[in-house]
C-alpha cells in the first residue's frame, strides 16, 4: 500500500515513521524544513508531486486550521480511488465535507503525544464510526499493535466526547496557570497541578486553539462559568449547608 502524509509535525512523523515498515510512504509538508531530515521515506516538495507517486492512502495531519485547504490542494492529484482521512482532534465540519467529496475516507483521533520509545500501552485513540470499514479494521489493527486502547464515536459522539475530556481540563489548567504565580511551594497537590500545566503547555498553540475552538467546547466553558458563580456565591455567604451539598455533587460526579 502507498500512503501519503501531508504534514510532517510530531503526529504527521509519527505516522510516517511506523507505516514505513509496510508500506510505500510519501510525506509532504509546505515548510521543507521540517523534511528534511526524514529517513526511509519519499520526500515530496508540492501537492503536484502527489500525482506521480499516487498514494492509495492520503493521511492528512495538518494543522486544524489547515486541514480543509490542504485536502482541496492534495486531492486535485490523487486518484478518485485513494482514500482520504484526518487525525484532527475536533472533527467540526469534516463529516459534510467527506459527503461533499463523495469518496471513501476515515477519521482518527490519536489521543496522545507521540514520542521515540514511548510505552503506549496507557494511551487512547478514537476511530470515527461512519469511517470506511477497511480502514477501520486497518488502522484498528495498527493501534493495536501499540496496545492504544481503541474507542469508536460518530463524528458528533466524538467532538461531544472531547469537550468534556480534553475540552474542559485544558480550560481548569489554563485558569490554574493564569492565577498562580507561585514558583516553588511545598505540598503535593499544588505540584501534581503545576506538572500538569507545564506537560499542557508545552503543546504547540494550534493544538491547544484546535481543542477551545471545538464549537461544543463554548456550551462546556458556560457550565464552568455558571458553577464558579454558585460557589462564589456559597464561599461569600459561608454557607456550610450549601457547600456540603456542593461536595457531594462533585462526590457523585467523579464516582
Amino acid at each position: 500500500m502507498k500512503v501519503a502524509v501531508l504534514g510532517f509535525g510530531r503526529m504527521g512523523g509519527w505516522f510516517a515513521d511506523n507505516l514505513k515498515a509496510d508500506c510505500a510512504v510519501a510525506v509532504l509538508d509546505t515548510d521543507s524544513a521540517k523534511t528534511k531530515n526524514a529517513k526511509g521515506v519519499k520526500v515530496l516538495l508540492k501537492y503536484e508531486d502527489l500525482a506521480a507517486f499516487a498514494p492509495d492512502v492520503l493521511i492528512n495531519a495538518v494543522n486544524h486550521n489547515s486541514t480543509f485547504e490542504a485536502f482541496d490542494e492534495a486531492i486535485k492529484y490523487v486518484s478518485d480511488k485513494c482514500i482520504i482521512g484526518d487525525v484532527a482532534a475536533v472533527k467540526d465540519g469534516l463529516s459534510e465535507y467527506y459527503s461533499l467529496k463523495n469518496r471513501k475516507f476515515f477519521s482518527l483521533h490519536p489521543m496522545f503525544r507521540p514520542a521515540d520509545n514511548h510505552d503506549y500501552s496507557s494511551e487512547f485513540a478514537v476511530i470515527i464510526n461512519e469511517s470506511d470499514s477497511s480502514m477501520k479494521d486497518y488502522f484498528a489493527k495498527y493501534f493495536d499493535s501499540f496496545k492504544i486502547k481503541i474507542y469508536q464515536y460518530s463524528f458528533e459522539e466524538h467532538d461531544e466526547m472531547t469537550a468534556s475530556a480534553l475540552a474542559v481540563p485544558f480550560i481548569s489548567s489554563m485558569v490554574f496557570a493564569s492565577c498562580t504565580k507561585l514558583e516553588n511551594v511545598p505540598g503535593n497537590t499544588y505540584k501534581k497541578h503545576m506538572d500538569i500545566t507545564r506537560s499542557l503547555m508545552s503543546e504547540d498553540d494550534y493544538v491547544l486553539a484546535e481543542i477551545l475552538f471545538n464549537p461544543k467546547a463554548l456550551a462546556e466553558i458556560e457550565k464552568i462559568n455558571s458553577k464558579l458563580s454558585y460557589l462564589t456565591h456559597i464561599i461569600k455567604a459561608e454557607d456550610f449547608d450549601e457547600v456540603h451539598k456542593f461536595f457531594e455533587n462533585l462526590r457523585s460526579n467523579i464516582k
